[in-house]
């Protein structure tokens, strides 16, 4: 994660870009609408690898309490710009996950979305998630899914030699931060967070069907609201949300 941090720095642009482009807008929207129903009213959330805390700055502004914990300095500035549009009230610390300590602080339900690929060793990451969740606490998840790169490799790219060349893959390199990222499989994640003191209440599929659409759709507005309306429908589904490109796990802490 340390080497990797640096590559967030020359990154921002880009990754600032994703985020306001139809699909970037769209992973946002699918993530706050499926971690919504399980929170309650008076829940602290912590958001470990927040970025520019687009998803802590919605929450806030519906009357969460919210801290954002980003690693990147450059990230992190970003974050605290943006949250004086938020009518919220949003706490940030410069903190990567390895920098955690046991009781670090005491989150009613924790995010950490597209942070444990860049983790040297992920299943530590969960245990240290584990030890700042009150008990019974929720913890969302947001993974790369190894799936999804054989699908797009096969039907977006047309590449059959490059699809195969993804089965059973144990890295990737992702073109938005310039890094490379770890895969690992969504028995892998149930493996960890089981051994780590957690149950899975549900798994949901982000971009189940939208990553495998040519662009030149997804900027008409019409088009886009009635395909938000079918990721919304179809992402807690087999075997919809089994090829998404994002994996989204809700898990409690026993």
């Amino acid at each position: 994660m340390r080497s990797n941090i640096e590559h967030f720095s020359k990154s921002v642009e880009q990754y600032l870009s994703y985020t306001e482009q139809p699909w970037g807008k769209l992973f946002y929207t699918s993530t706050l609408a499926q971690i919504e129903p399980f929170l309650a009213s008076d829940d602290y959330v912590v958001d470990v690898g927040c970025g520019f805390g687009i998803t802590i700055r919605s929450l806030a502004d519906k009357g969460w309490r919210v801290l954002g914990l980003e690693p990147n300095n450059d990230l992190l500035s970003a974050a605290k710009q943006k949250a004086f549009e938020s009518n919220g009230i949003i706490e940030f610390k410069q903190a990567a996950i390895e920098d955690l300590h046991p009781l670090a602080f005491s989150a009613d339900f924790l995010l950490c979305h597209n942070v444990l690929e860049y983790l040297d060793d992920p299943e530590k990451g969960i245990w240290t998630l584990a030890q700042n969740i009150t008990r019974q606490g929720y913890l969302s998840l947001i993974t790369h899914n190894p799936l999804a790169n054989v699908m797009k490799k096969a039907i977006v790219e047309k590449s059959p030699s490059a699809a195969l060349s993804f089965v059973d893959r144990k890295t990737d390199y992702s073109s938005v931060i310039g890094a490379d990222i770890s895969l690992f499989s969504q028995d892998d994640l149930n493996k960890w967070l089981t051994k780590a003191g957690f149950q899975v209440i549900e798994r949901y599929g982000i971009h189940n069907l939208y990553s495998y659409i040519d662009n030149e759709h997804k900027f008409d507005d019409e088009w886009n609201q009635k395909m938000t309306e079918l990721e919304m429908k179809v992402c807690s589904v087999s075997p919809y949300r089994d090829i998404a490109v994002f994996s989204h796990t809700i898990a409690r802490l026993l």
